[in-house]
């Protein structure tokens, strides 16, 4: 009797923990980075967070575990009425990977999900992403002309909506 209870048990307990995957869809937490702001070259803050995450890629023929920063932009930028279409929109989710030099837009931008204080991914296709950088093959007019990566602080030019805040933007740490 004993046995069957427990087997009964440890049923409902895996069943829910199940269902709850199921019904968060959170593949993987990002958890938000405090250490760091995000202005213009104006000294003005721009409505952003950004969160953390590492992922297994090929770089150079190699599988190996890439630092990326997902910088997650306010919904009053995204949803502005001057948030046009084409290559000067301005997506909720940008892709900076430092030690690549790289600033991109997610493929799937519907597998990541801001919540309070981390993004859900929901799956692994979030790992990919697109360079915005002088990118021409999917850009006529590439949004993100000029980047550097020096140290603790990342800056690149501002485009569309994010004008308003100033030239460049600079993501760097505290």
């Amino acid at each position: 009797m004993k046995s069957k209870l427990t087997v009964i048990l440890i049923s409902v307990l895996a069943i829910t923990i199940i269902l709850y995957m199921f019904l968060m869809k959170c593949h993987r937490k990002l958890p938000e980075l405090s250490d760091y702001k995000i202005v213009s070259n104006t000294g003005q803050t721009v409505p952003a967070k950004l969160y953390s995450r590492t992922v297994n890629s090929k770089v150079n023929g190699k599988e190996q575990a890439v630092y990326e920063l997902i910088l997650c932009f306010n919904d009053s930028i995204v949803s502005n009425e001057l948030n046009i279409s084409g290559d000067e929109k301005v997506y909720k989710y940008l892709v900076i990977v430092p030690d690549l030099k790289m600033i991109g837009l997610v493929n799937k931008m519907k597998s990541l999900e801001e919540k309070d204080g981390y993004v859900c991914q929901s799956d692994d296709e979030a790992d990919n992403f697109t360079s915005m950088i002088n990118n021409r093959t999917f850009f006529s007019n590439p949004p993100i002309k000029e980047a550097s990566f020096n140290g603790n602080k990342i800056v690149f030019n501002s485009y569309g909506v994010l004008k308003q805040f100033g030239d460049t933007i600079i993501v760097e740490t505290n």
